[in-house]
Order: structure tokens, then C-alpha cells, then sequence
């Protein structure tokens, strides 16, 4: 049971990480599509940008996101876990997070 609820603490928190978003830039206007990441570094947070197919970089405080899901890769993978030490070990949690 403990296994079960720490499989779903970890999809949970993976899926609450990455979300769908619209950014629009508060200055220029310019809009598009992506997902935000949790790597965050002095007021600056990497940004999948859906267009360009590449991480960003940008200035949060720049831009109004909207979370709307289109900027999401739709894209399922599905891991089998097959030893429950896995789900302790950092380096595992972190693959399978990218």
C-alpha cells in the first residue's frame, strides 16, 4: 500500500510541474505557446517554447501566462517500475522527471 501511494505522490507532483501555457509579453505583445519548467534562477524561468521547439529562458515577470494546453507536447510515456527502491533513488527521480 505505502508503494502504491508514493507511485501516485510522484505522478501527481510530476503532472502539477509542467503545465500548459499562453505567454504574452506584457511590453511587445508577443504571444506564444509552451510549457513552464521548474528551473527557476533569478527572477528567470526556462520556458518550452512550442513554435521554436526549444527551452527558453525568459523573465517571468515580464509576461501574462494564461494555462490553457497549448502549448503541451502530448505526448504519454508510459514507465513500468518494476523494483520500489527505485522510486528512492534521486538520480532515477530525476530521469524520469526530464
Amino acid at each position: 500500500m505505502k508503494i502504491q501511494t508514493l507511485v501516485m505522490a510522484l505522478l501527481i507532483s510530476l503532472g502539477c510541474t509542467v503545465s500548459a501555457d499562453t505567454f504574452r509579453n506584457r511590453e511587445t505583445g508577443e504571444v506564444f505557446n509552451g510549457f513552464l519548467t521548474q528551473r527557476r534562477s533569478g527572477g528567470k524561468v526556462q520556458v518550452y517554447h512550442s513554435e521554436q521547439k526549444k527551452m527558453i529562458t525568459l523573465e517571468e515577470s515580464q509576461y501574462d501566462i494564461t494555462l490553457d494546453g497549448r502549448g503541451r507536447r502530448d505526448t504519454i510515456v508510459r514507465i513500468p517500475i518494476r523494483q520500489a527502491e527505485a522510486l528512492i533513488s534521486k538520480v532515477v527521480a530525476e530521469q524520469i522527471a526530464q
